[in-house]
C-alpha cells in the first residue's frame, strides 16, 4: 500500500459551474450598476452563496479588470515646434490696441497700439 493524499478534490460548498456561469452572465449585464446590483440579480435567479463569495469569484475570474483605454495617434497636423538654436531665429509678435481710458493724456482721436515681440531663444521681451 502506497501513501496517497487525503486532501479532498472538491469542497461541498464550492461554487458549481452553473453558478460561475451565472456570475459571469449577471456581471456582464449589470456591472455598470455595481456589485450590489449584480448580487441582487443573482439572488433573484436562485443564487444562495454570500456577497463576499460572489466578490471573491469575480476577483478570481478577473472580471473587474479595468479596460484598456484607446490611445489615439498624434494628429498629423499638430507638430511640436523645433526649439530655437540662436537669438532671433524664432520671434513671437503680438499687437494689442490700447483703449483711450488707459492713456494718461489727451490723444486727439489718434489710436495707439502696443507691439510686443518675444525672442524664444533668449526669452526677452521687446515693446
Amino acid at each position: 500500500m502506497a501513501n496517497k493524499s487525503t486532501k479532498l478534490d472538491s469542497h461541498p460548498n464550492q461554487h458549481t459551474q452553473e453558478e460561475l456561469g451565472l456570475i459571469r452572465q449577471k456581471h456582464y449585464y449589470h456591472r455598470h450598476e455595481g456589485l450590489a446590483q449584480v448580487y441582487r440579480k443573482l439572488k433573484n435567479t436562485g443564487y444562495i452563496k454570500t456577497y463576499d463569495s460572489m466578490c471573491r469569484q469575480i476577483r478570481e475570474m478577473k472580471l473587474n479588470k479595468p479596460k484598456k483605454q484607446k490611445s489615439y495617434p498624434k494628429s498629423k497636423y499638430h507638430k511640436d515646434p523645433d526649439p530655437a538654436t540662436y537669438p532671433g531665429e524664432q520671434v513671437q509678435i503680438d499687437v494689442k490696441y490700447v483703449p483711450n481710458e488707459c492713456i494718461g493724456f489727451a490723444n486727439c482721436h489718434s489710436r495707439y497700439y502696443q507691439i510686443t515681440a518675444i525672442d524664444e531663444y533668449l526669452r526677452k521681451r521687446y515693446l
